[in-house]
């Protein structure tokens, strides 16, 4: 997991890295919301992006997906 300004609207999002597959690491990319309506407070999350990418390497689902988010 990781929270970055991934589409540059100056509003942190979330993106979560998983594998989907043993050859297939996805990457999901969500937006925070808080809407208050009648003094109550709905806090929920929105898929706004999604990536796969493959590789060639086999992977287990028990091992670690590292992440990093910056301005690079």
């Amino acid at each position: 997991m990781a929270v970055g300004d991934f589409d540059g609207d100056r509003v942190s999002e979330i993106a979560l890295a998983y594998l989907s597959s043993p050859h297939t690491m996805t990457v999901d990319v969500f937006r925070y919301n808080v809407v208050i309506e009648n003094s109550t407070v709905q806090q929920t999350l929105s898929l706004v992006g999604t990536t796969s990418a493959s590789t060639s390497v086999t992977a287990s689902y028990n091992e670690p997906v590292s992440a990093v988010a910056g301005d690079f």
